[in-house]
C-alpha cells in the first residue's frame, strides 16, 4: 500500500478534513463525513459506505484489523495533527473519511417510526439512533432538525449505528404529509392529558413524537394523534429525550413481540 505522510496544519487533505468535523455544511456540501474508531469504520464499510482515505498515527493505530477496499487512501498523521482530529485514546483507533449515499428503509409488516423534533444536542440524537437500531425502529425522521446526523459526535453515541438506521429530515409540514400518505397513527407526548404508554396500541403503523431537550414537543403537534406519557413514581415529571426516547421504542417492541 502507499501511504501518504503528513505533518503539517496546512496540508490540503488536513484542512478538509478538519472542516469535515467541524462544519455540517461543509459535510453537506462535500457529500462526504468522517468516522473515528475501529468498529465504526467497520460498520460504515459493512453498511456499504465507501471510504476514501483512512488515517492513523503509528504510535496509536491497529488498522490491520478491517478489510479495506483496495483502493483506499492511507495517511499517516503526526501525533500532533492526529490529536487534533481524534479525541479517543485508545490504542487502536483510525479515522475514515467516507461518501455519502442514502440508507434504505428497513421492511417491516408493520411500520415504527420516530420523529425528533428540533433534537439540539448530537448526543442525545446518536444515543435515540442507537436505541432505535436495537429496537428494530423502522425510520427516523429528523423534524426541522438542528443536529447534522452525520456529526462526529453523534456517529461517537450512536456506535456507528447511524449507518444502519434510514434517517430522513424534513419540515413540519414535510412530516404531516408523510404521514398522511403513509397512514400512520402518531402519538405525542406531552405532559398533560396522556394515556399511559402501556394503554396506547403500537400494533399499527404508527410513529412517536420526541420533543426537544427543554421545551418538549411543539404545540403545534397538540391536535395530532394520541398524546401518551411515560409513568413516573419519584420526584421528577420527565427523562431525557434519549431516555424518554429508549423507554418508549422498547414498549413498542415488547407489544408487538407479545402479539407475535
Amino acid at each position: 500500500m502507499r501511504v501518504k505522510d503528513i505533518a503539517s496544519s496546512q496540508n490540503p487533505w488536513f484542512k478538509e478534513v478538519k472542516n469535515l468535523l467541524e462544519k455540517n455544511r461543509f459535510r453537506k456540501k462535500q457529500g462526504r463525513f468522517t468516522v473515528e474508531g475501529l468498529k465504526e469504520i467497520e460498520l460504515a464499510l459493512k453498511a456499504g459506505f465507501s471510504l476514501q482515505s483512512i488515517a492513523y498515527t503509528d504510535s496509536n493505530s491497529n488498522i490491520g484489523v478491517l478489510d479495506l477496499p483496495d483502493d483506499v487512501e492511507y495517511v499517516r498523521l503526526s501525533a500532533i495533527l492526529w490529536n487534533e482530529l481524534c479525541v479517543r485514546g485508545e490504542v487502536n483507533n483510525a479515522l475514515g473519511v467516507f461518501e455519502n449515499k442514502e440508507i434504505l428503509g428497513i421492511p417491516q409488516a408493520v411500520k415504527s417510526i420516530v420523529i425528533v423534533e428540533k433534537v439540539e444536542k448530537p448526543g442525545n440524537l446518536g444515543a435515540i439512533i442507537r436505541t432505535a437500531d436495537a429496537a428494530g425502529i423502522g425510520e427516523i425522521w429528523l423534524c426541522d432538525a438542528q443536529v447534522d446526523p452525520f456529526h462526529p459526535q453523534v456517529i461517537r453515541n450512536s456506535l456507528g449505528t447511524v449507518f444502519h438506521v434510514p434517517i430522513r429530515s424534513f419540515t413540519f409540514e414535510e412530516c404531516l404529509k408523510r404521514i398522511e400518505d403513509l397512514q400512520l397513527r402518531v402519538y405525542t407526548t406531552f405532559m398533560d392529558d396522556a394515556l399511559e404508554m402501556y394503554e396506547a396500541d403500537f400494533n399499527v403503523d404508527c410513529a412517536l413524537v420526541l420533543g426537544t431537550e427543554h421545551e418538549g414537543v411543539d404545540e403545534r403537534w397538540r391536535k395530532i394523534g394520541v398524546n401518551i406519557k411515560i409513568p413516573m413514581t419519584g420526584n421528577i415529571d420527565s427523562l431525557n429525550v434519549s431516555v424518554a426516547g429508549a423507554v418508549l421504542m422498547y414498549e413498542v417492541l415488547r407489544q408487538r413481540r407479545n402479539k407475535a
